[in-house]
């Protein structure tokens, strides 16, 4: 398996386990996201951490319970 696909499978295995929480109502805190998203910047380049960080703040945004309070923003 070639790093990029290790990488992508490790990423996709911990926003499966540790990022579900984040399209719940009781999400609603922002800085909670903002540490959440930060926990996975580890396993991303340094150069590649504003793309990554705006790329989950997406897949959060589209796919967020509608009765939450605020949006999620980079």
């Amino acid at each position: 398996m070639g790093f990029f696909a290790e990488l992508n499978k490790r990423l996709s295995h911990n926003i499966y386990k540790h990022g579900h929480y984040l399209t719940y109502p009781h999400a609603d805190d922002p800085q909670r996201v903002e540490e959440t998203i930060e926990l996975l910047m580890p396993l991303v380049r340094p150069d590649a951490h504003a793309i990554v960080k705006s790329q989950i703040v997406g897949l959060i945004n589209a796919y967020k319970h509608e009765d939450l309070l605020f949006d999620v923003h980079a």
